[in-house]
């Protein structure tokens, strides 16, 4: 029996695979043979109402055996980038489709040693990751050239160090990874001439005896991809170097390490990263769930997060939509998805993508986030002109947002956002000029057929005037537009659950009521 603190590995069909031996203990492998016997005792696949939640977290084997590998409504139901089909299924094109939008992996079962060892490495439960800021940095003490430090943004190192190599900065200790698991290590870099280079040096050690294991090294562009690190059976420590040589300036930004699921994504399964090549080799992740395969798509953008990954899976996953999720892992906890033009073209192309994808129309499109992720479902909602958008605790002005470390909070409080500042516009004394960022688009989106659904805070010491200054524009230039709203009594983080309370019943109304979903 499986238990449910273990990710279930479920087969329906009649071959019989030694996984059982070979996988790890965080894994229970469960063979049926009759699709009516539940893999759990209690627990059939499938309830009254659909697919049985009990096992949504659950990986699903599927192969030419499978009794219901050509029945659609079956295939739709299972949860999405969770499927493992072999290679050589033959099946309608409707189930190719289904399989394809579900995010389905291939796999030659017929060498079952093989499959064990990638659900090992890469089909864990839950996401992790963390970064290392400009602080947690040490500048080499004899590193020669000249030094400054953008608050949390980024260290700017310049010199004229010649053909030799230059040790310059390291992170201020060493970093674990975990037996079983291997780790994507990422460093934020910008080269600001040609003249000058950058290589990061990896070394690997043994945990138990700090035996040098190997080491690593990536130049200039091959540094954007960043280092994966596998933790074998023991574990390793790997301490990071950072080099400079030639002439100029470059920057170092923040150091990230992240559990990888190399070639199957980072922190979800079949995750990607938008990068913003642009700038400082920084990213914003997305995530496609096909749920139902049924209008609308829903597109969650994550909130500030000091933790690495995606927050809203299981929220999105429970109103039944095909949904993608953004994460912004820049700065401490986000850097509100704003970039170089061409990161906001990626995301804005993922979202047209995958309507097509879904063959639904560019209207059937919900956005929504909680704080920072408002800013993303609002900015970008000027450019996409969805049915909705769903927003707790709105956040616009970024500008005020930073003013306001002095004037409204404690100086600690999101200090991130005078980061932000530094990070868009080059100085503090610019945030009139981040606000008109948000402004300058918000105000030449098409909301004429948009309904705006908002939970926010009275008394909101981070952006106090946000939700009336939107009501205000919208009122003046979007007539049409439907504008639904509820405050709720103290600041910004006074009443985070009384918010999602409220934003979960309106999402799901206007799903019962635009799309006729049934809620329980």
């Amino acid at each position: 029996m499986a238990k449910r603190n273990k990710k279930p590995v479920i087969y329906f069909g009649s071959r019989s695979f030694p996984l059982q031996e070979m996988l790890l203990d965080d894994f229970e492998y469960i063979e049926r043979r009759d699709m009516l016997e539940p893999p759990v005792k209690g627990q059939p696949l499938f309830k009254e109402g659909g697919f049985n939640r009990f096992y949504q977290d659950a990986l699903f084997l599927l192969d030419e055996t499978t009794p219901w590998i050509d029945q659609p409504v079956v295939l739709t139901a299972l949860p999405a980038n969770q499927l493992l089909c072999e290679k050589s299924l033959k099946i309608s094109a409707k189930c190719e489709e289904i399989l394809d939008l579900k995010g389905a992996h291939r796999f030659d079962f017929d060498d079952p040693d093989s499959v064990a060892e990638t659900i090992n490495t890469c089909f864990f439960g839950g996401q992790d990751g963390y970064r290392l800021q400009p602080s947690a940095f040490t500048i080499a003490p004899n590193f020669s050239g000249d030094v400054r430090q953008a608050g949390q943004v980024y260290h700017e190192l310049s010199g004229n160090f010649g053909d030799q190599w230059h040790l310059a900065a390291y992170p201020n200790y060493a970093q674990w990874v975990p037996a079983n698991i291997q780790d994507a290590i990422l460093v934020e870099f910008e080269r600001l001439n040609n003249n000058v280079h950058i290589k990061a040096v990896l070394n690997q050690y043994d945990t138990n005896t700090n035996e040098f294991l190997r080491v690593d090294e990536l130049v200039d562009d091959d540094l954007r991809s960043g280092f994966l690190v596998k933790g074998g059976k023991s574990g390793c420590n790997v301490q990071l170097l950072i080099y400079i040589g030639g002439s100029g300036s470059l920057r170092i930004g923040q150091f990230h390490l992240r559990r990888s699921r190399a070639p199957f994504g980072e922190f979800l399964l079949n995750d990607h990263r938008l990068m913003d090549t642009d700038g400082m080799n920084t990213d914003v992740s997305v995530y496609f769930d096909a749920g139902d395969l049924k209008p609308p798509l829903s597109v969650y953008f994550s909130g500030y997060r000091s933790a690495e990954g995606f927050e809203g899976n299981y929220m999105m996953r429970n109103f039944g939509t095909p949904f993608l999720l953004f994460a912004d892992s820049r700065l401490e906890g986000g850097a509100f998805y704003l970039g170089s033009s061409a990161l906001q073209d990626q995301i804005v192309d993922v979202i047209q993508r995958t309507l097509k994808r879904l063959h639904f129309k560019p209207s059937d499109l919900l956005l929504s986030g909680l704080s920072m992720g408002t800013f993303g479902a609002l900015y970008y909602g000027a450019k996409l002109a969805p049915n909705a958008i769903v927003v707790g605790k709105p956040l616009v002005n970024i500008g005020t947002i930073a003013d306001g470390t002095q004037l409204r909070r404690e100086s600690s409080e999101f200090a991130t956002s005078l980061d932000m500042l530094t990070m868009y516009e080059g100085s503090l004394k610019r945030s009139k000029e981040l606000n008109q960022r948000f402004w300058e688009v918000f105000k030449k989106g098409d909301f004429s057929h948009t309904t705006f659904v908002f939970a926010y805070m009275l008394n909101d010491d981070y952006d106090p005037k946000a939700f009336q200054k939107i009501r205000s524009f919208l009122k003046e230039n979007e007539p049409n537009a439907r504008i639904l709203s509820k405050g709720l009594p103290g600041r910004h983080n006074d009443d985070t659950n009384g918010i999602v309370i409220w934003f979960v019943m309106q999402y799901r109304h206007l799903l019962h009521q635009q799309y006729g979903r049934q809620f329980d």
